[in-house]
């Protein structure tokens, strides 16, 4: 006889833009209505609004999902429309590393969306990137610190053990590497694998494209990329790490969400181009 599985879908709403939300929790309603049988299901998010034990009612988990909401409305949000458009890892290359391209990228990026002079825009985004470095640690580690509660939570459960992390990453930072590693070793020792899937579909730079400003913003937009490349490498090393699947770069969100609460055999990097959703 199989084992009874517990499955853990965890919601990332620090992070994750609303649109990406709204797109995730549509493909969770989908997903639950679509399962021919449910084990033992939980429904957790980093802010811990909403929230639901582990239960097989299809109802009432039909119901939390559909109460959940994108708590992305502070300092260090991502959203692609704001401006200047910084985060972690942006600031991380102009505050701490010195990079001048990514500061002369951020400031040209800036003069162009906000329309103020380059001496205006520097302090703009020297204050944007201190509030990045100021929170996003902390943040991150919050995160993290609610991904080991799940962790511990499913430990007590017999039987299969999986979270599903919906999420589009947040950053290892060197003040919560150590609470990384503490995930990492309480999932293994419980057998928890923890599989991901990053909320923010496709990738795209078309976000940036009406500022193009020549050589100066061709960088801007790669150090976008960049910083989306850093930001999801967090869920891919919670995958890898204990035996888990990680899917990205991909808007099937419903066929992820299907895929992702199977007890996966082996760990690998997922990549599938546009599907329906």
């Amino acid at each position: 006889k199989p084992q009874q599985r517990f499955v853990v879908y965890l919601f990332d709403d620090f992070n994750a833009a609303f649109e990406d939300f709204a797109s995730v929790q549509a493909a969770m309603q989908r997903h639950i209505r679509g399962l021919a049988t449910i084990d033992e299901a939980a429904i957790y998010t980093f802010s811990g609004r909403p929230q639901l034990d582990f239960t097989s009612d299809r109802d009432r988990l039909l119901d939390t999902v559909a109460k959940l909401r994108s708590s992305l409305a502070d300092v260090t949000a991502d959203a692609a429309k704001s401006c200047p458009n910084i985060n972690y890892y942006l600031a991380d290359l102009i505050v701490r590393q010195g990079d001048p391209r990514a500061k002369a990228g951020a400031i040209s990026h800036t003069v162009l969306c906000e329309h103020v002079p380059p001496d205006a825009a520097e302090v703009i985004v020297m204050g944007e990137s201190q509030k990045q470095m100021t929170f996003v640690p902390y943040k991150s580690r919050m995160s993290l610190r609610t991904l080991r509660l799940a962790v511990k939570r499913l430990s007590e459960m017999p039987g299969d053990r999986l979270i599903v992390l919906c999420s589009p990453g947040f950053f290892e930072t060197n003040a919560n590497r150590d609470d990384m590693q503490q995930v990492l070793k309480a999932a293994t020792q419980a057998n928890v694998t923890i599989s991901a899937l990053n909320v923010r579909g496709l990738y795209s730079n078309e976000a940036d494209a009406s500022f193009d400003n020549g050589d100066t913003n061709q960088n801007w937009r790669q150090y976008r990329k960049q910083s989306f490349e850093a930001q999801e490498a967090i869920l891919e090393d919670l995958a890898r790490g204990t035996g888990g699947v990680f899917i990205h770069n991909n808007d099937g969100f419903r066929q992820a969400l299907d895929q992702l609460a199977k007890p996966p055999e082996f760990s690998y990097v997922l990549e599938i181009g546009r599907a329906h959703v």
